[in-house]
């Protein structure tokens, strides 16, 4: 071949060459125009797929890049798949819910519904102790008591109640503790801890109360009513008297015993540190006497330490003059603090030391009788002049049990009921051992103010009933903050039987700085 004829050759085979190559690039660039700008729904299923088979939280994974229609579309579907994989756990609800699924989902989601008619016996079928998952510690928590906040989360209490009724065939323990605190004037002390309140006025109260009925009519349960509450309703030192406020949650009462028709109703009457004065005890059996005749009766010691024995002489003053029958709450009234002086318990009423669980729950003698019984309305109590005396301690006598219990005493003046030793009684008086016995008959004594100074006069109620005690329960969760050692509610098991004292370190009412608890870590118990 001649040399031109290889020259011409040679440009051919270069053109071809650089020919070749421009539709190589061409179609390299068409291809990749075509899949940036091509199905994008087909590369979001894929990756869609691929946390479908995963239970990594949806959201979390989705690019940034991603349009906001494509986000929500793909997060919707996502959250469907994972709601069902959580249904199928028995892991904590609310902390595996994520934050963007909706209110609605989350109640959904929670339901529950029992396959049979709840068939337990208010009276005789066993009290409710389940364990449930602690949210925020993982641990598993004995629960008697199920505390109603009027807050979002309530679903998930509800759905523990139904399925500790139906899945145990027992009686669960609903407390509501919910009330507005507009037209009610608390110290400062009482609240110093109080979980914020998100329940503003009566109005928004019985929407709640409603929306419970909607979920638990069926259920048979004990239900109290707002612990505390009365206490701050009525302070005779400060000649306080909320009277309105007591007609008001007076016909909230009379609304629960409607929209629960399968449980007993019990309005809480306070603790013995407000009820060991006379004038507070008189306040609380007035207020009892006016309340619907439809409710069960009264709870007390409601998240205190006192022991049972004095709470029972309480009680069942209460009971005698009303004929409301009553529920000691003995979550934690089982230790040795529980045999410390009133004033002495009175000083560390927070996540005191050496706490133990008291009675576990169980029905009373009282709980057998079907219906209640209730006293003849009347607001003057029967009085007997008593012997007058001079002597100062006789003056400050409040308690005399009948003669057939020992002679116990319980006594104003230096509050020795929980445990200590009468001033007219050998060691081993007080109400601080033991059950307390006491024939069916029985006295106190206490000061009468009247015009012109006061006498010692004596009452004396009779009760043809062998006990009005229809339960012990645990109504505050054992193990659950007060709020001195660790916030507020939160589940911690030192708390039973630690040793860390109210001290000027560790006080019992912790200082606050811009709203937030200064608790030292020292103060914690382990």
């Amino acid at each position: 071949m001649s040399r031109k004829k290889v020259r011409i050759f040679q440009v051919a085979m270069m053109v071809t060459c650089f020919v070749i190559i421009i539709l190589i690039i061409t179609i390299s660039l068409v291809s990749m125009n075509s899949t940036k700008n091509g199905n994008v729904t087909t590369t979001s299923s894929h990756e869609y797929s691929g946390q479908l088979s995963s239970n990594q939280s949806a959201y979390t994974s989705i690019p940034e890049q991603t349009t906001k229609y494509n986000k929500e579309e793909q997060f919707s579907f996502t959250s469907s798949h994972e709601y069902s994989g959580q249904l199928s756990s028995n892991q904590s609800a609310y902390t595996s819910i994520p934050e963007q699924t909706t209110k609605y989902n989350k109640e959904e989601q929670f339901s529950f519904t029992c396959p049979h008619i709840y068939n337990t016996v208010l009276g005789r079928s066993e009290l409710t102790v389940t364990k449930t998952l602690d949210a925020n510690s993982g641990l598993q928590v004995t629960r008697n008591g199920f505390w109603l906040l009027g807050v979002d989360d309530d679903f998930y209490t509800i759905r523990q109640i139904k399925q500790a009724a139906c899945n145990e065939d027992s009686i669960p323990v609903i407390v509501i503790s919910m009330h507005p605190t507009l037209g009610l004037s608390v110290d400062e002390e009482g609240v110093h801890y109080l979980h914020d309140r998100h329940v503003d006025t009566w109005e928004e109260y019985d929407k709640r109360m409603q929306k419970y009925s909607r979920e638990l009519d069926e259920v048979p349960a004990i239900i109290v009513m707002e612990p505390s509450l009365l206490m701050h309703t009525f302070n005779s030192k400060t000649e306080y008297h909320s009277h309105e406020y007591q007609l008001a949650f007076t016909t909230r009462v009379q609304n629960a015993t409607q929209l629960f028709p399968r449980a007993w109703v019990y309005v809480d009457a306070g603790n013995a540190m407000y009820l060991q004065w006379q004038v507070n005890l008189d306040h609380i059996i007035r207020v009892m006497r006016h309340m619907p005749p439809t409710i069960r009766g009264f709870s007390i010691n409601v998240a205190s330490f006192v022991n049972s024995s004095f709470n029972d002489l309480l009680a069942s003053a209460i009971h005698c003059e009303t004929g409301l029958h009553y529920i000691i709450d003995t979550s934690r009234n089982g230790g040795q603090f529980s045999s410390r002086s009133l004033d002495e318990i009175n000083q560390c009423t927070y996540d005191p030391p050496t706490v133990k669980n008291g009675s576990i729950p169980s029905w009373g003698p009282g709980a057998k009788v079907g219906i209640v019984t209730r006293a003849v309305l009347n607001e003057e109590l029967d009085i007997e002049e008593d012997a007058a005396s001079d002597d100062p301690v006789e003056k400050k006598k409040r308690w005399v049990l009948g003669s057939d219990n020992g002679g116990d005493a319980i006594y104003n003046a230096d509050s020795p009921a929980a445990g200590g030793v009468s001033p007219e009684q050998p060691e081993g008086g007080g109400g601080g051992g033991g059950d307390a016995t006491y024939d069916l008959s029985y006295g106190y004594e206490y000061d009468n103010y009247e015009e012109g100074g006061y006498s010692l006069q004596r009452a004396v109620c009779v009760t043809t009933e062998e006990s009005g005690l229809d339960a012990y329960a645990w109504v505050k969760t054992p193990g659950e903050s007060d709020g001195r050692l660790f916030t507020v509610g939160t589940y911690h098991p030192c708390l039973l039987d630690h040793f860390q004292e109210c001290s000027d370190r560790c006080p019992q009412y912790v200082p606050k700085r811009r709203g937030e608890f200064q608790r030292l870590e020292q103060c914690e118990c382990s």
